[in-house]
């Protein structure tokens, strides 16, 4: 009788692991630049890192920025793929260690991806935040001048071959595996930086995945912060504030593994949420350990996670892109309608996408929104069928700040460096809202 009720449990354990059962691959690549190729770090244009008056040089380009130093750590490509064999649908996350993804960046990797059975709609490529990231790889004077340096095109094609070559490992690194989902409040890790009384984006995300042998393989996490607990003065590699999480949570995820005698390295991939106000508070070290310790403390709170999906993609028009001089100087006799055009540089469309799990959605921003924006985005997407939203921000496109009309009227830093206006957050919400309901 024994015997026949844990067959019958056994049995039953494995018909409920199926129904949650999905191909999971991850991978992790080195892209840290060496000190031979001087290439600069991208992501902070103030003083501190300028190279003044460097008409005449001996280097092989003209630099506006000053070479690296070496790296106080790793600069990574990280990769999540997922399979459904049934159905044969696929998803494909890439965070890596940069300031942002340009819109170029990511048409040039999906024509690469195209040849690996990937669509536009099912893949989303990310740029972490980290202003300790790599320069050189925007061919666009915009971000050439204000952050990136002169592009190097020799550099650019190494560095996107690299992602690939981790595109392919993750998928061959597949296997049947259950996905599960926690989200959580998070204390004393982030301020936000445009003062007062300020909201906060309340929660982090985490999307973690269990192979079918038990262990824990790694996962995604999505949480809002800028990747500028470096100053500009470091002229160090770091994939800062989001690489410091990613590897507190890969320790978390091993230590679990090890009551398992798993040997493998757990491997996670970061996907900035709403940050484009918010500031991380002191050391990155210990604020990626903290966000492991209070991820843990609700562990027992993570749920299953279906693996059924659909995409959806839209192209939206956000109008001329421009820069409001008014809103990059205190002084008030500075006319409101004076503006920069930048339509040559920056185009005016951009794509947005979603990912519905069900009731729980991925939908992204192409930018840097502030915490207003992407509570205001998680709200409609509540409002229209969504239990819970991550706000993937940093994706696919890079077009700088999207602030509220309150937000631009104020001005500041970031309602100078927007490029849309008072508008252009309304724009993308509108846009949700409709590809949500359409």
């Amino acid at each position: 009788m024994k015997l026949y009720l844990l067959l019958f449990l056994a049995l039953g354990f494995k018909t409920a692991f199926a129904s949650n059962e999905v191909m999971v691959g991850l991978a992790t690549k080195d892209l840290t630049p060496s000190v031979d190729s001087m290439i600069p770090l991208g992501g902070y244009g103030g003083p501190e890192r300028r190279e003044w008056l460097n008409f005449f040089t001996k280097k092989p380009f003209w630099r506006m920025f000053k070479p690296n130093k070496g790296s106080l750590d790793s600069i990574r490509s990280k990769v999540m793929f997922i399979h459904r064999q049934d159905t044969n649908q696929k998803l494909l996350f890439i965070s890596l260690d940069v300031i942002g993804v340009t819109k170029e960046m990511h048409r040039d990797l999906m024509a690469k991806l195209k040849n690996l059975g990937f669509t536009p709609e099912t893949v989303i490529i990310s740029g972490t935040h980290t202003h300790s990231g790599p320069g050189a790889l925007a061919n666009n004077p915009v971000w050439e001048i204000m952050a990136m340096d002169r592009f190097q095109s020799q550099f650019y094609n190494q560095f996107l071959d690299h992602i690939i070559e981790s595109v392919k490992e993750a998928m061959n690194n597949r296997e049947n595996s259950e996905l599960y989902t926690l989200t959580f409040p998070t204390e004393n890790l982030i301020r936000n930086r445009r003062g007062g009384d300020r909201p906060l984006y309340p929660d982090a995300n985490v999307m973690l995945v269990r192979s079918i042998n038990g262990n824990w393989t790694g996962g995604m996490i999505n949480f809002a912060v800028h990747g500028t607990a470096h100053g500009a003065g470091n002229l160090m590699f770091s994939s800062d504030v989001p690489g410091a999480i990613e590897k507190s949570m890969q320790d978390l995820l091993n230590e679990k593994n090890s009551l398992l005698r798993v040997q493998d390295e757990a491997k996670f991939l970061f996907i900035n949420g709403a940050e484009g106000d918010v500031a991380p508070r002191g050391n990155y070290i210990d604020l990626g350990k903290s966000f492991a310790s209070q991820a843990s403390k609700f562990w027992d709170e993570m749920k299953p996670l279906l693996p059924e999906w659909t995409v959806i993609q839209k192209e939206i028009d956000l109008g001329k892109p421009k820069i409001a001089l008014s809103k990059c100087a205190e002084q008030k006799w500075i006319p409101k309608n004076i503006n920069i055009g930048i339509k040559r540089w920056i185009s005016s469309k951009t794509i947005i996408g979603q990912i519905h799990f069900q009731n729980l959605w991925f939908l992204t921003w192409p930018g840097e929104a502030t915490t207003e924006l992407g509570m205001k985005l998680r709200e409609d997407a509540r409002n229209n069928g969504a239990h819970n939203a991550w706000v993937l921000g940093l994706s696919n496109d890079h077009l700088a700040y999207f602030v509220t009309p309150e937000e631009f009227d104020k001005g500041g830093y970031e309602a100078c460096t927007n490029f849309f206006g008072a508008q252009g957050g309304i724009k993308i919400l509108e846009a949700h809202k409709k590809l949500s309901i359409d």
